[in-house]
């Protein structure tokens, strides 16, 4: 589980956001946090947002719903307690793009789709964890995380183009079949480690310590089809042209898909950790770290016609996973660093036999250095890296001779593939309101080992080249000022699609496709006023047309131009009680009023209004919430304060003294 989720705070605050733009694409977003009534131990934060969207592709449109609740509780002075939770709904139209044609990209209209118009492809996600971080001192401290997460997805409608051999004939004439796929994954995860520092003479470290363990459960279901139901053999759902769709009349209708076998597989690991990181002096810092890992995977197959369960036989493994690393600080603006990592990974899925697949053994080399020029206006990083993947699990495509229909889903371990490459990243600010950020990244990812593919081969997919440049400016003075403008330029570089050449397979036909390199820009003008911010952007300014190719069988069109503008509201509120007179600077007073029974003050701290109300000792307030009103409505009026407090007058009877800021 990596729940990536912003935490809750104990000030009163959020966030109002609408993004809308070409296509009926529109996305409301709500971030709300504060404390729990006035309480100074539990907070809460609810991050939730709504996407509905048409698109370029005709008849393909999509649907999300995302919730994040989540609360902090502060159990003690040395103890707090994390608690979060998500739930993402996604439904979307199954889109496989226009295929290809003897392994040749075709020009086909951008728009056009040519599925089954009822394709769909649902998801569903709900995750929830619990973290309990303690300081046992002003040094050490231990976390125990415990989470839950299930995802679902249910997919069906046409399938691939050229898939189960049925081919994109040169005419376009493509006789369409269909697929239906349910997955159900339950995944469970338990940690705990212990974080530290101290020193041993002259060396000072931080050591991490821990255990975990996690579970898999996996259910893979195959449905058998009813394409033609007086000929159940006939898996053909019809015929269509991709150059010219109104040559045969398409089927709008959903056969029937009955489930015939559930494909489980169990996936259980327990791993042990611990890492040193030892500063030997203040230029030059190790790293040493070692986790054994034990996985016990296991599978079994329920077959709907007779009932049987069939099961694999188990796999376990385990492994031993070393972590080293060094940097070296010559000079405070320069670092050179080196690392070696071993990962030892479970690969999910079965093999075409319904098997349990061997983990994978990956071993990372990177080594690099940053460099700060110009009294930090110029930011550089360098990394040169290596990563050899043992074993790599790639899904098995159909027409392959290891294609299973029984088992669509199963996935081939295709043997060593190693990718060697160098990064770039360029950061500076060389004058005020003006940022500038470049990257560039060389892949270069090969088969070196493999019994089923030609070594040496590229791996599909990956772009040997990409980079990409960033300049925003915003205006320092003037009319204008506070404005933003910003422009994006993204390159892809050639790659390879299709299918890769099987060295078991003699003469075999299957070739990979050339993808063309291409450039993206994008342009976008922002402004922000206190707390109200606009944003409008333009992506794909030149209207470049490229491709996302996987194989022949999936070939999806890029985005034409398209236009969004977002619009955001955040806003900050803190109530507390007991303040201290004086504790803000004289000449930062705006207003101060008496009456007879209490005094409040109007203050005005970096565009932050402070109201400040206190009563005399033994007086209740009586009509001062009035007197409050007025004052109020005046800043209202003048735009400087928007803040609605219903309660006002029942809050504050009583009160000896109550502050209330807001953001504006």
């Amino acid at each position: 589980i990596n729940l990536v989720t912003r935490k809750p705070k104990f000030e009163r605050g959020g966030e109002i956001t609408m993004r809308a733009g070409s296509y009926d694409f529109y996305k409301p977003s709500l971030d709300v946090y504060g404390a729990v009534g006035n309480s100074e131990h539990v907070a809460y934060r609810i991050n939730t947002t709504y996407e509905k969207a048409g698109s370029f592709r005709d008849h393909v449109s999509s649907e999300r719903f995302y919730i994040n609740p989540s609360f902090l509780v502060n159990a003690g002075s040395r103890t707090q307690v994390l608690v979060e939770g998500d739930y993402l709904n996604d439904v979307r139209t199954l889109d496989y793009g226009i295929g290809a044609i003897n392994y040749t990209i075709h020009d086909v209209p951008r728009d056009r789709f040519v599925g089954a118009v009822w394709s769909y492809n649902n998801a569903n996600q709900r995750s929830a964890s619990v973290t309990v971080t303690h300081e046992l001192s002003d040094h050490w401290k231990v976390n125990v995380v415990g989470g839950f997460q299930n995802y679902t997805n249910d997919l069906y409608g046409t399938a691939r183009p050229n898939a189960s051999g049925r081919m994109v004939s040169e005419d376009g004439t493509w006789v369409r079949s269909l697929q239906r796929r349910e997955v159900d994954e339950d995944y469970y995860l338990a940690q705990v480690d212990l974080n530290g520092t101290f020193n041993t003479g002259a060396l000072k470290h931080k050591l991490l310590a821990g255990a975990d363990r996690d579970a898999y459960n996996t259910d893979n279901l195959t449905f058998s089809i009813r394409t033609n139901p007086q000929d159940l053999s006939n898996t053909v759902y019809d015929t269509i042209n991709i150059f010219d769709l109104s040559l045969y009349e398409q089927r709008k209708d959903i056969p029937q898909a009955d489930v015939t076998s559930i494909a489980t597989n169990y996936t259980r690991r327990v791993g042990v950790y611990v890492q040193d990181l030892v500063e030997l002096t203040e230029k030059l810092k190790l790293l040493a770290g070692i986790r054994y890992s034990y996985i016990e995977i296991e599978n079994e197959t329920f077959k709907v016609s007779d009932g049987s369960t069939t099961t694999g036989a188990a796999t376990y493994a385990d492994a031993f996973s070393p972590r080293l690393g060094i940097v070296y600080q010559p000079l405070k603006s320069l670092s050179l660093f080196a690392s070696y990592t071993n990962n030892f990974e479970t690969n999910s899925g079965t093999d075409n036999r319904g098997e349990a697949l061997a983990p994978s053994v990956i071993d990372q080399y990177e080594v690099g250095v940053k460099k700060d020029f110009l009294k930090g206006l110029l930011s550089a990083n360098v990394t040169a890296y290596k990563i050899v993947n043992s074993n790599l699990a790639q899904t098995i495509l159909s027409g392959s001779p290891d294609f299973n229909p029984e088992f669509p889903n199963a996935r081939e371990l295709a043997g060593e593939v190693t990718s060697n490459g160098v990064e770039l990243d360029l950061m500076s600010k060389p004058v005020q309101g003006l940022s500038l950020i470049a990257g560039y990244s060389y892949n270069d990812t090969r088969y070196t080992k493999s019994t089923q593919y030609v070594e040496g081969s590229r791996l599909r997919y990956n772009p040997q080249h990409t980079a990409n440049t960033s300049v925003f400016y915003t205006l320092q003075r003037g009319v204008l000022r506070g404005v933003e403008a910003g422009f994006t330029a993204h390159y892809v570089g050639d790659r390879v699609a299709g299918r890769s050449t099987q060295v078991n397979v003699p003469n075999d036909t299957r070739r990979l496709i050339p993808v063309p390199d291409y450039f993206q820009f994008d342009a976008s003008v922002a402004y922000g006023w206190t707390s109200l911010s606009v944003r409008i952007k333009v992506s794909n300014l030149l209207n470049e047309l490229s491709y996302y190719v996987h194989d022949d069988n999936s070939v999806n069109p890029l985005a034409p131009r398209m236009l969004s503008a977002t619009v955001g509201y955040k806003f900050s509120c803190t109530q507390s009680t007991g303040l201290t007179p004086g504790y803000v600077p004289a000449n930062n007073l705006l207003e101060l009023l008496w009456t007879d029974h209490f005094y409040f003050s109007v203050f005005d701290l970096n565009e932050t209004l402070v109201f400040e109300i206190r009563q005399h000792a033994d007086h209740r307030l009586r009509g001062g919430a009035y007197q409050f009103c007025k004052v109020l409505a005046r800043y209202v009026h003048r735009g400087l304060f928007v803040f609605y407090m219903p309660y006002l007058q029942q809050r504050f009877c009583g009160s000896l003294a109550h502050r209330v800021v807001c953001k504006v």
